[in-house]
């Protein structure tokens, strides 16, 4: 295996100059997962809108909207449906924005984490660098 890498046991990657990292970087790859996709604004306000209490005070916001406009002989009787669905929106765009940017602080504190020290062999020097450095051979 070392030999098809062009390595050696005994000095790890023999000759390591920058291109020759470069090269197998291109070659193989860097040492890294791909991050994973974060959930959009939209999906959370999704998510958020999909919780059973918020379904029922839409539910009720339009019932008390169309007896409002319809049956009621008072005037602003509408306007109670109308603020029920202001503070739906208000609570499910406050939740969505705070779930939003927790995902992208912890997807931050994630990417420092993962950047850890390796033990690596170049030239038969053994050293520690960042696990991104590490390259195959």
């Amino acid at each position: 295996l070392t030999v098809r890498c062009h390595s050696s046991i005994k000095l790890g990657l023999a000759g390591a100059e920058v291109g020759t990292i470069e090269e197998r970087q291109q070659i193989f790859g860097i040492n890294k997962l791909p991050p994973k996709k974060l959930k959009s604004y939209l999906s959370h306000l999704w998510d958020a809108l999909s919780d059973q209490t918020l379904i029922i005070l839409i539910v009720a916001a339009v019932i008390s909207l169309v007896f409002g406009l319809t049956l009621s002989s008072e005037a602003n009787a509408w306007l109670e449906g109308v603020a029920v669905c202001v503070a739906v929106v208000i609570v499910a765009s406050v939740g969505s924005i705070q779930n939003w940017s927790k995902d992208r602080q912890f997807a931050a504190l994630n990417g420092i984490k993962q950047d850890r020290k390796g033990v690596l062999k170049r030239n038969g020097i053994v050293s520690e660098e960042s696990v991104y450095g590490i390259v195959v051979g």
